[in-house]
């Protein structure tokens, strides 16, 4: 509790215990019930639900995460063109490409040649060219 305490005074940020809970495995109930009693937070339930993805022992596949990628997908997409410079966009959409497993390669002349002749149009000032 002197740590979150420490934390809170640092960062502002409060816990709410109404909100929290306690996750132990292989502690004596008497602590448990200790840690309880002092923190003034509930004791949870394995497996239990952090931003919407199922926790629990077992490994997590890609259908558990689901609900998570879909989350920021659509939080990507609601960005808009006006809040990202250019720059900004074409790293979210190369970002885009690798996670769809689209990773071609490109030559960097080819991404530095005016956006009319098939390029990115972006400026090439590598080695001082």
């Amino acid at each position: 509790m002197r740590a979150f305490k420490t934390f809170s005074l640092a960062s502002g940020l409060v816990m709410n215990q109404g909100k929290s809970e306690i996750y132990c495995n292989g502690v004596e109930e008497h602590v448990m019930a200790m840690m309880i009693r002092i923190s003034g937070m509930h004791r949870g339930k394995i497996p239990f639900k952090y931003l919407g993805v199922n926790i629990s022992p077992k490994r997590l596949g890609v259908n558990d995460c689901q609900c998570l990628i879909d989350k920021v997908t659509t939080r990507i997409r609601s960005l808009g063109a006006r809040k990202l410079s250019y720059a900004g966009r074409l790293e979210v959409s190369l970002a885009w490409h690798r996670y769809q497993g689209e990773s071609t390669l490109v030559a960097w002349e080819h991404i530095c040649k005016p956006k009319k002749k098939g390029g990115l149009g972006l400026r090439n000032q590598i080695g001082g060219i």
